[in-house]
């Protein structure tokens, strides 16, 4: 009688439809950084548009809130010692 292990097949790596080893590609997927590079370059730039659009949101509101209380100060002063102050 013959051992189990007589009818087990060698183990063979995976290929395409084409015969190309996968493992080849995986390792060749692995270690190309080229999407990697594009990723960083797409996240840096995201975060200095975040940063520009929110340092603009900050100063509109604080310019919008200056604009505001000047106007409100010289609707309350009287107009003729504005025009012509008193030292």
């Amino acid at each position: 009688m013959q051992s189990p292990d007589a009818f087990a097949r060698p183990y063979q790596r995976p290929k395409t439809s084409d015969g190309v080893d996968m493992m080849k590609i995986i390792h060749t997927f692995q270690n190309d950084e080229d999407g990697a590079v594009t990723v960083d370059w797409v996240v840096l730039t995201a975060a200095i548009i975040l940063t520009a659009i929110s340092a603009f949101v900050v100063i509109k509101q604080s310019s919008d809130d200056m604009g505001a209380s000047v106007g409100a100060y010289l609707t309350a002063k009287d107009q003729a010692e504005l025009r012509n102050p008193t030292p």
